[in-house]
């Protein structure tokens, strides 16, 4: 018993335990014991609300992504009828794809702290406009905090010119002055 005794007395930082009174000194021992419980919930508390307010400051712990959009979703419709309930909203943009300005069928939404962002994570899988919405953090961009992708075909040429932009169908040679192919194109003669 003295051994578990000296042993918790080097974990607990210098507790005195009396071999005397073992009554007496297990109980001031689950006090002591209790208390540094306390002392650890207390600092958990203390640095999730630190992570808080740090992450409340970064919008891209704020934002989600929500995928499954209907393509004629504006973003007040996205707002009334989806995360009206959610707490305060900074911008919905809703992506359109910039050659042809058609939606994209997805959408990222800014809320002002990370409430709003857990109470539009509950959101997920419900059903709109006969779609399921899948609603997510959203990915951060590249220079945020995920590195850049190395591409595994970097400095593969097989054989092939390497295409760099929009190309005449007819000539090989670029639309709009950029771009093309490197090298001189193979024409038949």
């Amino acid at each position: 018993m003295s051994e578990i005794k000296r042993e918790a007395d080097s974990v607990l930082g210098g507790v005195v335990v009396d071999d005397d009174d073992d009554h007496e000194s297990e109980d001031s021992l689950d006090e002591h014991i209790d208390m540094l419980r306390s002392k650890l919930r207390n600092r958990e508390e203390e640095l999730g609300k630190l992570k808080k307010s740090v992450w409340n400051k970064d919008p891209e712990k704020r934002t989600l992504y929500v995928g499954q959009v209907d393509l004629s979703t504006t973003p007040d419709e996205l707002f009334f009828d989806v995360f009206r309930d959610c707490g305060r909203i900074e911008k919905i943009a809703i992506h359109t794809d910039p050659y042809t300005s058609l939606p994209g069928g997805f959408a990222y939404v800014e809320f002002s702290d990370l409430d709003g962002a857990e109470a539009g994570l509950k959101k997920h899988n419900i059903n709109w406009r006969g779609l399921k919405l899948q609603i997510c953090h959203k990915v951060p961009s590249p220079g945020h905090s995920i590195p850049p992708v190395v591409r595994l075909d970097a400095g593969l040429n097989l054989g092939m010119p390497l295409r760099t932009g929009p190309t005449s169908v007819l000539t090989g040679s670029p639309i709009g002055g950029k771009g093309g192919f490197k090298g001189n194109p193979i024409m038949a003669g």
